[in-house]
């Protein structure tokens, strides 16, 4: 089913221009969004440069926490909710997240595949209000850097919880855990202290970090622009370093080649799961409602959970 929906989708002729404008912002360069939208890499670039220009908006070589690559003008938020509005009518959504979360996407119907890419909170919120996505799966413990008194997410019992022009729908946990790759050179048995842990840029988990650093572990934070399997195994693959990753990162890595071995934690290391949503598409549009219900539930694997039922 979920083939047949988001094959079939397909983005007006009218909105192919910003489409690639938008994936050269989600992807963070123009080779990759080449890849995904199955174009040629002068194409992209040619097309984005194209509707920048159309529209007055300037093309910037990163994004801020604050600012987006692509631009974020008027005109261009108002495209940006019509081809929205189209794909929700359509009865697909454009949901983003991080690499260890976007395994809460898997399987999913009628949500469409995006790369995933480690971003701030801040670059979360700005993606969605300015509608470039539909949706983002955002970390809590990092959304309490911005919202000090957001509830545990078991405690959210009246429903989302409102910030800055969107809501926050609490899903389920995500367990997180170390790893290395097996026959890595001088590591120490048992429960090693102070090894070094790779992990996303800091911008993008400074609370993380935190809860490992309280492992006794080392931080190795990857530079901007690293957030492929790929360069997390070649980071991986014969030094005396660990990960913290997800089931689904996990699998990610070992389908590089990589052979991986747990190491084991004197804490338990968990990912509380929110959906980020703009606050207005969440009061008109069913389809996020019951989105949001359906990962809920795909992430509890039919296991019962003290969580209400997700309400608009």
């Amino acid at each position: 089913a979920q083939a047949s929906l988001t094959s079939a989708y397909s983005v007006p002729e009218m909105l192919q221009a910003l489409n690639v404008l938008d994936l050269l912002e989600l992807t963070g360069s123009s080779v990759e969004a080449a890849e995904h939208l199955h174009l040629s890499q002068p194409t992209v670039s040619r097309r984005s440069r194209r509707i920048a220009s159309d529209l007055g908006v300037e093309l910037r070589q990163h994004s801020s926490p604050h600012s987006l690559r692509c631009g974020d003008g008027a005109c261009l938020r108002l495209l940006r909710r019509a081809a929205k509005r189209h794909r929700l009518e359509a009865g697909v959504a454009r949901i983003a997240a991080d690499g260890w979360l976007a395994e809460a996407l898997e399987g999913l119907e009628a949500v469409l595949p995006l790369p995933p890419r480690f971003r701030s909170i801040r670059q979360w919120h700005g993606l969605v209000r300015s509608h470039v996505v539909d949706g983002a799966l955002v970390c809590g413990q990092e959304l309490r850097q911005q919202i000090p008194d957001l509830p545990a997410a078991e405690q959210a019992i009246h429903g989302p919880v409102a910030w800055d022009g969107c809501v926050l729908i609490p899903l389920q946990p995500l367990q997180l855990s170390l790893v290395r790759a097996r026959h890595q050179r001088a590591y120490r048995p048992g429960v090693p202290r102070w090894n070094g842990v790779v992990l996303p840029p800091l911008p993008t988990c400074p609370v993380i970090a935190t809860l490992v650093r309280q492992q006794q572990k080392r931080a190795l934070h990857l530079r901007r622009g690293h957030n492929t399997p790929a360069i997390w195994a070649q980071s991986l693959a014969g030094n005396p370093v660990e990960a913290l990753v997800s089931p689904g990162w996990r699998r990610q890595l070992e389908a590089t080649g990589l052979v991986l071995e747990a190491v084991p934690t004197a804490q338990p290391l968990n990912a509380e799961v929110w959906l980020l949503v703009h606050r207005r598409d969440w009061s008109k549009q069913p389809q996020l409602v019951e989105l949001a219900e359906r990962i809920r539930c795909h992430m509890g694997r039919g296991e019962d959970t003290s969580n209400p039922p997700i309400t608009a």
